[in-house]
C-alpha cells in the first residue's frame, strides 16, 4: 500500500479513535503502540507536529465534551442500531453509510468515558460492540477500499482488506503480548497492577477489527450489488443503445416507413407510424408483446411468482432492461419499491400525527370534495407530489448533464411507481368505501414484505390470496399496450419537454379518464347488467343472440368487442378466462360472459361490418373486480392507471436515457388538404 493510501486510512480511523494514544501519557506509550503512533510522513518523529498534533486536538475535543453529550450520543448509537441498521441498512447506501458513522462516533464517546474510570470488572460494552457494530464496520472498510480502489469481488480478497487494514495500523501484536493481554485482564486492573490506558487500546482496536463478521458483510456486498443491479443494468445498455440508434438513423434516415392518407389524417392519426416506443409493441395476431414476450410467455417466463401471475417488479424490472430478471434481481427490486412506500407512508403519517404545519399529498386530497370523480383525485395527487421531483430540483439547479437526465427521472419514476398504491388505496377508503367502514383521515399501511399489487390490494382492504392474484393479473396485463393510445402517448408527450413523472403521468391519468380510452370495462358492466335484468336468468343460446341482436338494431355497439389493431381473441381476455375459471366458475355474470364468448362473434360477422369481432380485455375485467367485492366501477379507471404507471414510466425513463427529441409533429388545416387535391 503506498504511503498516500496509508495516511488516508491513518486519517479517516486517527478521527475515530482520537484517544488511541493519549496526548497527556505519549511519553509512557511503549512497544507496538509507540511505533503505530508515528505517522507515516508526520515530519519530525515522536516530538513532530502533523497528525500527532491533529490526535492531540482530537483528544481534547472528544475528553471536554460534557457528560450531557456523552450520553446524548450514546442514545443516537442506541437509535441508529435498532431503528436506522434494522429498517435502512438493508437498501439505502447513503443513509447506511451515515449511520455508520454516527455509530462509531457515538461507540468511542463511550470508550473515552469508560478509559477516564478506573475499571472494575470487565467492560461490557465490548461483547455489545462485537455483535452490533460488526456489520456497520464492514460499511466502513468498504468506503475506504472504494477509495483505495480495492476489489471486493471474493472472499480471497475480503481477507486480504482485512490484512490490509490490520498492517496499516499496527495490528499486528505478537501471541505472547495478546494472551498477556488477556490474562492480566484488559479494562480492569491486572494482577496486582493499575489500568493499563494503552494496554486497553491495544486490545480493543485488536478486538475491533478481528471481529468484523465476514457473513455480514457477505450479506451486505450481496444487498448491495442486488439493489444498485436494475439502474447498474440500464445504464450499462446505455451507450450501446445510442451507438443503435445513431446507426439505425444514420443508415435509414432518408428511408420511408409508411405512407399516410387523408383517411388517417382525420381518423385520429390511426395507422400512422409516428414515434419510437421500446417497452411493448402490439401484434394483430398475438397481441401485446412485452419486450418480445407475450402473456402466456410472461406467465411461464417471468420470476417472483406467488401463485401462478407473476408480481408487477418482474415486468417492469423486463421492461427497462429488456432481460428476464433471475429471483433476486426482481426481491431486490420488490424491496426497494416497498422501501420506498413505506418511507412516504411513514412520512405522511408523521406529518399528519406531529408536524400540522407540513403539508402532503393526502392534505390536498382531504381539501377535494368527497364526491370529486377518483381519477380526478388521483391526477391531482400526482401534481401535488410533484414537489418531490429529484429531477425538476436538479434541473432548476442548472448543475445537471444531459447525459444524467435519465438518472433523476429513474429515481423519480420509481419513488412514483412506489407511491401510487398508496395514495391510490387511500382514494379508495376515502371515496367508495361505505361510511361505517371509511378511515379517510388515515394514511394507509404500507406491508413491506408484500409485492406491488398485493401490497395495493391489502391497503383497500382484500386481503385473500386470491384478490392478491388477480391485482397481480390485472396490474401485469394493463401495463403497457405500445405507445399510440392516449395516456401512453400523453405521458410520452409531456415528457419529451423534459416535464418530470408527476406532471407527464398526470396528463396521462387524464387521458385514461376519458370515456373512449379508460372507462371501457365500466361500460361492459353496465350492458352486462342490463343483461342480467333482462334475461332474467335465461342464457341460453338463443335468448343471448336475441338480446344481441336487439342491441345491435337500436344503433348501440357490443361493448367490449372489437380492436382497433388485433385481429384475433385478446390474450388479455384468455388470461382473465383462465382465472375466471380457476378461482370462480360458478359466479353468475361469469356465466353470462361465458355465453357473450360464444354467441357474439358469430351475431358481429354476419353483420359484415366488423373487422374483429372478438373480444377484448374490458369484456371480462369488470366481471373479475366484482366478484370479488370491488364494486365501485368509478375506481376501476384509478386501478388501470396504478397499473398503467408501470409501462408509461418505463419509457419516460429509457426516452431520457436514448436521448429522444421533444415531439412536434405537423399539423395542417383542411383548406390546405383541399388546396393539395384540387
Amino acid at each position: 500500500m503506498s504511503s498516500k493510501k496509508r495516511r488516508k486510512n491513518y486519517f479517516l480511523f486517527l478521527l475515530l479513535n482520537p484517544n488511541v494514544v493519549s496526548c497527556k501519557r505519549k511519553k509512557a506509550a511503549t512497544g507496538s503502540v509507540a511505533e503505530w503512533s508515528k505517522a507515516p510522513d508526520s515530519g519530525s518523529g515522536p516530538q513532530g507536529r502533523g497528525f500527532k498534533s491533529l490526535r492531540c486536538h482530537c483528544h481534547h475535543l472528544f475528553f471536554m465534551l460534557p457528560r450531557v453529550l456523552l450520553c446524548c450520543l450514546l442514545l443516537v448509537n442506541v437509535i441508529c442500531i435498532f431503528e436506522i441498521s434494522k429498517r435502512y441498512i438493508k437498501w439505502n447506501k447513503t443513509l447506511h453509510y451515515s449511520s455508520t458513522f454516527i455509530m462509531l462516533s457515538a461507540t468511542v464517546a463511550r470508550r473515552n468515558l469508560v478509559a477516564r474510570r478506573r475499571i472494575q470488572g470487565e467492560i461490557t460494552f465490548s461483547a455489545i460492540r462485537t455483535t452490533v457494530l460488526s456489520s456497520s464496520f464492514s460499511s466502513f472498510l468498504e468506503i475506504v477500499d472504494d477509495n483505495n480502489n480495492v476489489e471486493s469481488s471474493s472472499s480471497g480478497s475480503r481477507r486480504s482488506k482485512k490484512s490490509s487494514w490490520r498492517s496499516t495500523f499496527g495490528n499486528n501484536e505478537s501471541s505472547t503480548s495478546s494472551s498477556s493481554s488477556s490474562s492480566s485482564g484488559v479494562g480492569r486492573p491486572g494482577a496486582g497492577g493499575r489500568y493499563d490506558h494503552h494496554q486497553y487500546h491495544r486490545h480493543h482496536r485488536s478486538h475491533f477489527f478481528s471481529t468484523t463478521s465476514t457473513t455480514a458483510k457477505e450479506d451486505l456486498e450481496e444487498k448491495k450489488a442486488a439493489f444498485d443491479g436494475l439502474k447498474a443494468q440500464i445504464e450499462s445498455q446505455i451507450p450501446s443503445e445510442i451507438a443503435r440508434l445513431k446507426a439505425l438513423k444514420t443508415k435509414y434516415g432518408q428511408e420511408k416507413v409508411g405512407e399516410v392518407t387523408v383517411n388517417m389524417l382525420m381518423g385520429g392519426m390511426r395507422g400512422i407510424v409516428g414515434m419510437l416506443y421500446e417497452t411493448s409493441l402490439l401484434d394483430a395476431n398475438d397481441g401485446i408483446r412485452f419486450r418480445g414476450l407475450t402473456i402466456p410467455e410472461l406467465q411461464e417466463k417471468l420470476p417472483g411468482k406467488r401463485d401462478r401471475e407473476p408480481i408487477p417488479e418482474a415486468l417492469l424490472f423486463l421492461l427497462l432492461t429488456n432481460k428476464v430478471p433471475t429471483e433476486k434481481e426482481v426481491e431486490a427490486l420488490r424491496a426497494d419499491l416497498m422501501e420506498r412506500a413505506e418511507k412516504f407512508a411513514k412520512e405522511c403519517a408523521m406529518n399528519d400525527a406531529g408536524n400540522k404545519s407540513k403539508k402532503n399529498v393526502f392534505d390536498a386530497l382531504r381539501a377535494l370534495p368527497e364526491e370529486t370523480h377518483p381519477m380526478t383525485q388521483l391526477s391531482a395527487a400526482c401534481l401535488a407530489m410533484q414537489n418531490d421531483s429529484k429531477f425538476s430540483k436538479m434541473y432548476a439547479s442548472g448543475t445537471m448533464k444531459k447525459t444524467e437526465y435519465w438518472k433523476y427521472i429513474y429515481e423519480d419514476a420509481l419513488d412514483l411507481i412506489a407511491k401510487l398504491p398508496v395514495v391510490a388505496a387511500y382514494i379508495y377508503k376515502r371515496s367508495c368505501v361505505k361510511e361505517a367502514a371509511r378511515k379517510s383521515s388515515e394514511v394507509p399501511t404500507v406491508d413491506a414484505s408484500l409485492d406491488l399489487a398485493a401490497n395495493f390490494s391489502q391497503m383497500m382492504g382484500f386481503s385473500s390470496n386470491e384478490c392478491k392474484e388477480l391485482m397481480r393479473l390485472y396490474l401485469t396485463i394493463h401495463a403497457d399496450h405500445e405507445g399510440g393510445n392516449v395516456s401512453a402517448h400523453a405521458t410520452h408527450l409531456v415528457g419529451s419537454a423534459l416535464s418530470d413523472p408527476y406532471l407527464s403521468f398526470s396528463a396521462g391519468l387524464n387521458g385514461l379518464a376519458g370515456p373512449l380510452h379508460g372507462l371501457a370495462n365500466q361500460e361492459v358492466l353496465k350492458w352486462l347488467k342490463e343483461a342480467q335484468v333482462a334475461l332474467k336468468g335465461d342464457y341460453s343460446a338463443e335468448t343471448v343472440k336475441t338480446f344481441v341482436e336487439n342491441t345491435l338494431k337500436s344503433g348501440r355497439v357490443v361493448p367490449g368487442y372489437g380492436h382497433a389493431v388485433l385481429r384475433r381473441t385478446d390474450p388479455r381476455y384468455e388470461c382473465q378466462r383462465e382465472f375466471a375459471l380457476k378461482h370462480m366458475p360458478d359466479d353468475e355474470m361469469f356465466q353470462l360472459v361465458s355465453r357473450l364468448y360464444e354467441i357474439v362473434p358469430d351475431v358481429l360477422k354476419a353483420t359484415g361490418k366488423v373487422q374483429n369481432p372478438w373480444p377484448n380485455v374490458d369484456a371480462h375485467s369488470g366481471v373479475l373486480l366484482q366478484h370479488f367485492g370491488i364494486k365501485e366501477e368509478n375506481f376501476y379507471t384509478v386501478m388501470f392507471g396504478v397499473s398503467r404507471s408501470i409501462g408509461c414510466l418505463s419509457q419516460l425513463i429509457l426516452s431520457r436515457a436514448h436521448g429522444y427529441a421533444i415531439e412536434r409533429p405537423k399539423s395542417v388545416t383542411s383548406k390546405w388538404l383541399e388546396e393539395k387535391f384540387q
